[in-house]
């Protein structure tokens, strides 16, 4: 897990750093095939990283909940079927009124966590089927008196997607915050969990 967490941070920062010199066509808004190789390797890294910071999470909780009730995590011998879906219905099933099965349950069904909803839904994409691309629009409006205002939008067009991800240095950096913010969360969760189980079973 923490691996995949440092490739995240990793590929935002590579990703912030080919965009503060960028070539003078790609500042025109035209296209410069090696950067945009770079950057969507960084968008695919990321996000990739991303998804399986909370699949690797999910998996040794699987394997926490093994220790304490075998009967109920019994697919430990069959990794493959271990998932975030069976390892939030296990928890359920076993401790549900403990707050990380309530978070568990928003890495596996509706309502997610709309942090992890929009990594989920980036990483299918990308992972499976298309690349995305940058989408530039823009637009000028001269006024009755003369003066010229000027618009211009830069999204990461993929097709697919819920909702455009703008494009700046930001991209990335936006998405990492909400990891970190769900990975702590379910750090405190975990912790607290496995100090009360502790508590409760010792004699």
């Amino acid at each position: 897990m923490r691996y995949r967490y440092r490739s995240c941070a990793e590929c935002n920062d590579k990703f912030r750093s080919l965009l503060v010199n960028p070539s003078e066509m790609w500042q025109a808004g035209w296209g410069d095939k090696e950067l945009t190789y770079e950057l969507e390797r960084c968008i695919y890294v990321f996000f990739t990283s991303a998804l399986s910071v909370f699949d690797s999470f999910t998996f040794c909780l699987f394997f926490f909940g093994n220790a304490l009730e075998p009967a109920a995590f019994s697919q430990v011998s069959n990794p493959r079927a271990v998932t975030r879906l069976s390892t939030a219905r296990a928890f359920n099933a076993v401790f549900p009124q403990a707050s990380i099965t309530a978070l568990l349950a928003s890495l596996s069904q509706e309502p997610y966590d709309t942090r992890f909803k929009d990594v989920d839904l980036v990483r299918n994409l990308v992972g499976h089927r298309i690349s995305g691309r940058r989408s530039v629009r823009s637009s000028s409006t001269i006024e009755t008196d003369g003066t010229q205002t000027y618009w211009s939008e830069e999204t990461w067009h993929l097709p697919g997607a819920s909702s455009r991800l703008s494009f700046d240095d930001e991209l990335l950096q936006r998405h990492l915050e909400d990891v970190s913010g769900l990975v702590k969360e379910l750090s405190a969760a975990a912790r607290e969990f496995a100090e009360a189980e502790k508590a409760s079973r010792s004699p």
